[in-house]
């Protein structure tokens, strides 16, 4: 099972910890793929649920940037992509599709 949380890691970085992985896991009949999208879900519902900046006067100062939201959502829909639009597929991402690129542009 260590091979199925190394790769969700590999979508969703160190954390959260081995046991939410492999509980999450365990929701999706071993299906990491399945349990990388829901964490990173999570993950995106806490930075939108979150301060988008906060200061500490003099101190120190850190944000929750467009971008880092903007960059898990476009994993979630990488991984929707993957997985297909299953009973667990969060609504409003969209799935993707490839189209292979043939030939030089001046033949079109």
């Amino acid at each position: 099972m260590s091979d199925l949380v190394e790769q969700v890691r590999d979508w969703v970085g160190s954390t959260p910890d081995d046991d939410t992985i492999y509980a999450t896991l365990a929701r999706f009949t071993q299906d990491p793929l399945q349990a990388a999208r829901v964490l990173l879900q999570r993950r995106l519902a806490d930075l939108q649920s979150s301060y988008a900046t906060f200061e500490v006067t003099g101190d120190a100062k850190w944000s929750v940037s467009k971008d880092q939201m903007a960059a898990i959502a476009t994993q979630i829909a990488d991984l929707t992509g993957r997985i297909g639009d299953g009973p667990e597929a969060p609504a409003g991402l969209p799935t993707l599709a490839s189209v292979p690129i043939c030939g030089p542009t001046a033949d079109r």
